[in-house]
């Protein structure tokens, strides 16, 4: 169903017509000159005036993207082979060779490339291609090892440092260095650092252990966690995003009695195992998500019966193999 409404108004109602005329220009305002200031008018014929575009930089680095490249060939010392055989297989080169003999153009084939080849054939008969044109020279010893230097990345420490341990991320982007000075320096000189491979110039993050950082190693699974073994025995624990103060380290009274001198991570479920060894001839084994103590521990004595720890094994490396 429709519902209209219809509204009807007279043209009376509309309002009187409009009917314009022209009319002489009207003056709204007249200002006058001001004497004084008209005195005060000076004509410039040359104004200068310098600008610039850009933002006043002191350092500027810019790196283009990193194209993957790699290399490939193919060794022809037993001929051309397809992919799908292997020229060490009896077995497939003789059902290789069968299916190209049964081809319909193996024999046209033969007679082009035949005709072709014979010229060679009678310029290798005309030479001999056995004669020593030039004596063989003396081995002069061992080449040199050809290395190219990419970035150098210098300690921002004022002390003369040596690195003790690098460990590098997993994506291959990162690597973590552990720094140490020699004997008498303060613990002002603890500090180590995480470098961006594609920057030098300044420290991904920095590290600020308790005391020196022997020993780095990065997670195999998180790319932002990060243990180290320090000098007085502690592990400590890092996220890179963060940096500064290590986020858990372990109790002095439940960890080393002196330095540690590795620390490896454990392949696991949880990927956050690792064990440590130290110059106190003990082997710890640690979980990430508690470091108040050790999950177990193992003694290298020279008698296990013997408690005393002058018979104690010094730890200077450790390893894990992951496929055992």
């Amino acid at each position: 169903m429709e519902l209209t409404a219809v509204y009807i108004r007279k043209r009376k109602q509309f309002g009187a017509q409009c009917n314009f005329d022209c009319v002489g220009p009207h003056l709204d305002v007249d200002i006058n000159p001001d004497p004084e200031l008209q005195e005060q008018f000076v004509t410039v014929t040359k104004s200068e005036k310098g600008t610039q575009c850009s933002k006043n930089l002191s350092l500027h680095t810019a790196n283009t993207d990193v194209k993957p490249t790699s290399s490939c060939g193919m060794n022809h010392e037993t001929g051309g082979w397809p992919a799908d055989v292997d020229p060490r297989d009896t077995d497939q080169v003789t059902r290789y060779k069968k299916k190209i003999h049964k081809d319909e153009n193996f024999i046209n084939t033969i007679k082009e490339l035949s005709s072709v080849i014979e010229t060679f054939i009678m310029e290798n008969n005309s030479v001999d291609i056995y004669e020593e044109y030039f004596a063989v020279e003396s081995y002069k010893g061992k080449e040199e090892a050809q290395f190219k230097t990419l970035s150098v990345y210098r300690d921002t420490c004022e002390a003369n440092r040596k690195v003790l341990n690098i460990s590098w991320s997993l994506d291959g982007y990162r690597m973590a260095a552990a720094y140490s000075a020699s004997t008498g320096l303060k613990s002002v000189f603890c500090n180590s650092y995480v470098w961006d491979i594609e920057n030098s110039n300044v420290p991904y993050c920095t590290l600020s252990p308790i005391a020196a950082l022997n020993c780095v190693e990065y997670s195999p699974r998180d790319l932002e966690l990060l243990i180290g073994g320090l000098c007085n025995g502690q592990i400590a624990l890092w996220d890179v995003r963060t940096g500064g103060p290590p986020q858990l380290l372990t109790p002095a009274s439940d960890c080393h009695k002196e330095s540690v001198s590795d620390i490896k991570w454990i392949s696991s479920k949880t990927g956050l195992e690792f064990f440590s060894g130290s110059l106190d001839g003990k082997l710890m084994y640690w979980d990430a998500r508690n470091l108040d103590t050790p999950t177990s521990q193992m003694e290298f004595n020279e008698n296990p019966e013997d408690s005393n720890n002058d018979n104690m094994y010094n730890i200077t490396s450790i390893e894990y193999d992951a496929t055992s």
